[in-house]
């Protein structure tokens, strides 16, 4: 069919009104995927939080300063390889074990709610082990070993998977809470801290009452109980 010069016009205009939308339309999409591919704003915030609190002279924290935790592979940061339901990637552990740090141990670090293992082994942190650590609802393995950490071991209780929990070689003090930890418990260490009065009754039935025999229950050196665990049975 033949069209005259202004109906060439026009469906030329058209076109380029369609690949105009179209453009838009790919453009907003990739805006979308973009942003379901990035850390959880309330993780993002928690991160930089913890990183003011600790002083890294190292500098081995220094990518913490661009990019986003998940998809520029922060230090010791890792993260799920899928998005949840709520379009955003999330940390699942945070390994900063041996990198020299001082400082303290923020609030923070008990604000990530898909957080599996927190492992800061080897450093020279002080002061005490955040309370807000009972919001770790996820997390299986907790390593806080050889850090100078002082004052008392908080309730942990409320970490209902928690299998891993290694805080031995620090300056902790004071008695060991009496709440009974997770079922799914395999390896406890609290050893060469400065802990006192009695090992909690429920400490005693670890090993029959786990799913899982406990592989390590260690309490004893350095520290003064006034009863004690037989761990050999």
């Amino acid at each position: 069919m033949l069209h005259n010069s202004g109906e060439l016009c026009y469906l030329g205009m058209s076109k380029a009104k369609l690949c105009v939308l179209l453009g838009c339309f790919y453009l907003s999409s990739a805006l979308v995927g973009a942003q379901s591919s990035k850390t959880h704003p309330d993780e993002v915030s928690a991160l930089q939080t913890i990183k003011k609190s600790l002083i890294d002279p190292k500098k081995n924290l220094a990518n913490w300063n661009r990019g986003d935790p998940c998809t520029s592979n922060w230090t010791g940061v890792l993260c799920s390889n899928t998005t949840l339901d709520d379009g955003y990637l999330h940390v699942t552990e945070l390994l900063l074990n041996g990198n020299q740090l001082t400082g303290s141990l923020p609030d923070e670090l008990g604000y990530l709610p898909n957080l599996k293992v927190l492992q800061i082994d080897e450093n020279s942190i002080s002061g005490p082990i955040p309370t807000s650590f009972a919001y770790l609802n996820k997390t299986k393995h907790l390593s806080l070993r050889n850090c100078n950490l002082q004052g008392s071991i908080p309730d942990l209780s409320g970490i209902p998977n928690l299998g891993y929990l290694e805080l031995s070689s620090n300056q902790l003090s004071g008695p060991i809470p009496t709440n009974k930890l997770s079922k799914n418990i395999t390896t406890i260490n609290l050893s060469n801290n400065n802990l006192t009065g009695s090992i909690p009754a429920n400490f005693y039935g670890l090993r029959t009452s786990s799913p899982k025999t406990v592989s390590i229950l260690h309490l004893v050196s350095t520290n003064s109980f006034l009863a004690f665990v037989n761990t050999r049975n």
